[in-house]
This record gives C-alpha cells, structure tokens and sequence, in this order.
C-alpha cells in the first residue's frame, strides 16, 4: 500500500510540475502538428526524461550535480535561449507545409534529445521539485531508496501522461483547422517560442549584470 501511495504521490507532482506551457510545451505542438501525434509524444518524452532526472537529483539529494546546474544557471539557461530562439526562427521562415517534414527515426530521435537538453537549462526545476516534495510531505531519507524509486517512477509516468494529452489536443486541433490556418499556427508558435527565448536571454543577461 505505501509504494502505492508514493507513486501516485509521484504521479500528482510529475504532472503538475510539467502541466505549465512554456517553451518544450510549444515545441509538442508544433511537432504533432507537423509530423504526428506519435512524433509530438517522443518529443515529449525528452522533457520527461530529463524531469525525471531532475527529480531524482532532488529525491536522492545528488549535491554535486544540483550545485553544479544551480552555480552554472546563466552559463546554462543562456545557452537554452539561444536554442530555443534558433528553432523559433526555424519554425516562423519554414517554408513547408504541414506532413512535409520527414518524420524519420533519426529525426525523431534528435527531437528526443532536444527537448532533453532544451529542459535541462532550466536548473531552477530541482527547486521546484524541492519545493513540491516539502509539499506533500515525502519524506525520502525515511522511506528507504525502494519507495524513493517508485516515487521518482512515479514522476516520470506523470510528466509522460500531460505530454500524452498535450499532443493529443494538438493532434486533434490539427484535424479541425486547413492546411493554410495550420501552417499559419505553427508559425505563430514559432513567433511565441522566439519571445520565449529573446525574453530569457535578456532576463539572463541582466542576472550577470547585476552581479
């Protein structure tokens, strides 16, 4: 009953963390749009792949590796910028319609590992999964590594469930709009991920300047 309770624990606290749209959000949505449910999901698999990670740092209280993401922060989070405004662009001056991108396995892992990387600069996640495992009172260092495991599998499973929906809505708001409005769509996406990035890169900078 107690590693019952600790994956559903997992499963509330993956899905919530990764419920908020931000940058890896828009990026499922404009690859389901543009190749398939299936591509959006691996996509988003990425992301929690690395929530995963993330929490496990935080779960397991991996000091070396939270104070090396949390002292790199600007180094790391500038470089997310940069990267999430040169797919921005890529998605606004993309010349091709929808179902023209290739699909392939190799592409499908690139996106894979991109969202990876993509949610990996953003160290403040270990603080936030800190914050929300104080929150439901988990205990770890009492529960033993066994039900630490099924918690963070638990995380994953979560954050994999919300990408699963995300891309089934995209899929589904695929089959409502024509091509041309669709097209029109992912470039708007392509326009709000360059804000993302633009708006990250200024807040990091300023960080650096301050200090």
């Amino acid at each position: 009953m107690t590693y019952l309770v600790f994956l559903a624990k997992g499963l509330i606290i993956g899905f919530s963390i990764a419920v908020p749209i931000g940058p890896i959000g828009i990026m499922c949505i404009h690859l389901s749009i543009s190749n398939g449910k299936r591509f959006g999901f691996v996509s988003g698999l990425g992301a929690a792949t690395a929530d995963m990670l993330f929490g496990g740092v935080a779960i397991f209280g991996v000091s070396v590796l939270s104070n090396f993401f949390l002292k790199n922060d600007v180094l790391i989070r500038t470089v997310g910028g940069l990267m999430i405004v040169l797919i921005g662009v890529k998605m606004i001056f993309d010349s091709g319609g929808i179902d023209t991108l290739k699909a392939g396995r190799d592409s499908m892992i690139q996106s894979y590992f991109t969202t990876f990387l993509l949610t990996l600069t953003n160290p403040m996640t270990i603080i936030a999964y800190m914050t929300v495992l104080a929150l439901f009172n988990v205990m770890t260092a009492e529960s033993g590594p066994a039900t630490s495991t099924i918690l963070l599998a638990g995380i994953f499973l979560g954050s994999t469930i919300w990408f699963f929906l995300l891309t089934g809505l995209a899929v589904f708001i695929k089959q409502k709009l024509s091509d041309r409005s669709l097209v029109r769509l992912n470039k708007l996406l392509g326009v709000v991920l360059l804000v993302f990035g633009v708006y990250l890169l200024a807040q990091k900078a300023l960080s650096a300047h301050t200090f």
